[in-house]
C-alpha cells in the first residue's frame, strides 16, 4: 500500500513511526517546515487519513512496523 508514496514521503512516514517530531524530521530530511507540511498533507491524502493518529492506526492495521516499512 505504501508503494503509492514517493521516496520522500516514505522517509517521513518512517521517521513518524520512529517517534520523531516535525523538528527532527525537517532536520533529518533537510527540509523546511512548509515542505514538511506539504509532504504530510500528500501522505494523508494518498492514504485517506486526516491526522497523525489515523495514519499510525492505518499503518498498524496494514501490518506495517519499523522492520517492514
Amino acid at each position: 500500500m505504501l508503494d503509492i508514496l514517493t521516496e520522500n514521503e516514505k522517509e517521513v512516514v518512517l521517521l513518524i513511526i520512529q517517534g520523531h517530531n516535525f523538528n527532527g524530521i525537517t532536520q533529518h530530511c533537510a527540509i523546511d517546515y512548509n515542505s514538511y507540511k506539504k509532504i504530510k498533507k500528500s501522505i494523508f491524502a494518498k492514504l485517506n487519513v486526516n491526522n497523525m493518529n489515523k495514519l499510525l492506526g492505518f499503518l498498524l492495521q496494514q501490518g506495517y512496523s519499523l522492520e517492514n516499512i
